[in-house]
């Protein structure tokens, strides 16, 4: 995942992790990214923020969301704290979410997938791809929404496979 939105400016162009992929511009200007791994598993870029990525097994393993990065551990979803420690250097650590914070997470997913489904039906939609064509590309992504689930599934590690 990128640090910071600028990294992810143009992800079409440079994410080669995902030889399939595309863009979906909606008629209001927001930007779905959706692309796939080798291994069938999906990321989805919605303009800088959120980001969601899954396992080949569908598994919610990273997602950035509200400028926070969380991570799959032992199938919760854990927000990555960066701090100092007492030599100067920045240390990790993993907070889990609440039941609260992670329907938080649901519902920010729903809602990007909900908007991406109504762009996807939208004649003013303008739709790029690369590895596949644009016609594939959004039968692919409405294959993926029909079946994306709620609640999450949170995958055991934030490895892709």
């Amino acid at each position: 995942m990128a640090k910071q939105e600028s990294d992810r400016e143009d992800l079409l162009a440079e994410s080669i992790n995902l030889p399939r992929r595309g863009r979906v511009t909606g008629p209001n200007s927001r930007e779905w990214i959706v692309g796939w791994r080798k291994d069938s598993s999906l990321s989805l870029f919605v303009d800088a923020d959120p980001v969601f990525q899954f396992n080949s097994a569908g598994e919610l393993r990273r997602a950035y969301v509200d400028g926070k990065k969380l991570a799959a551990d032992q199938g919760k979803l854990c927000e990555l704290v960066r701090s100092p420690n007492p030599t100067g250097q920045i240390s990790l650590s993993r907070q889990a979410l609440n039941g609260e914070q992670f329907l938080a997470v649901q519902d920010r997913f729903k809602r990007a997938t909900d908007e991406l489904k109504a762009a996807l039906s939208h004649p003013d939609t303008k739709i790029e791809a690369i590895g596949l064509d644009a016609t594939s590309l959004v039968q692919s992504i409405r294959d993926w929404l029909d079946s994306s689930h709620i609640p999450l599934i949170v995958a055991q590690t934030p490895n892709a496979s």
